[in-house]
């Protein structure tokens, strides 16, 4: 895509509501992530992570020129030094709308904070620390990293 547009474009067509993602470039994962919210009801499909997405560098014109979630991301990607041009990041998209459409929403997000979770567990015990861009501790790591804590 040559902007964040036509990343949207393409939540909207396979209308994808809840799901995880991951940011990824050669080097491995940069950031992994989840979203669950109805702000597709008001016609901004994957509104999380298309902010996100259009923190980094080399789209045609940027959409959230004042967006805290995109300033936020891009100072992360800038501390980490994982900044690069959107050509080389890899969106993973982890689509979970219809397995959870049965759900309320406190019950849907909280089963995406325990797959994110998982996800950056994983990442963890293959490289020892979170993705670069994955400051705080997610829900699914702490519980994970507390329980087994008790068997050290």
């Amino acid at each position: 895509y040559s902007d964040v547009w036509g990343l949207e474009a393409e939540f909207r067509k396979l209308k994808i509501k809840s799901y995880c993602y991951g940011f990824f470039t050669a080097n491995g994962c940069i950031k992994y992530g989840k979203a669950n919210d109805f702000e597709w009801q008001n016609g901004y499909w994957g509104n999380r992570v298309v902010r996100q997405a259009d923190a980094f560098l080399g789209w045609s014109c940027e959409r959230y020129s004042g967006c805290n979630s995109k300033g936020t991301f891009r100072s992360q990607l800038d501390e980490t030094a994982c900044q690069t041009d959107k050509n080389f990041v890899t969106l993973v998209v982890f689509d979970y709308s219809e397995q959870l459409q049965h759900l309320d929403y406190d019950q849907a997000s909280n089963k995406l904070l325990d797959i994110e979770g998982h996800l950056v567990n994983s990442y963890i015990n293959q490289y020892g620390k979170r993705p670069p861009c994955n400051f705080a501790k997610v829900r699914g790591e702490y519980a994970v990293n507390k329980f087994s804590a008790f068997f050290d």
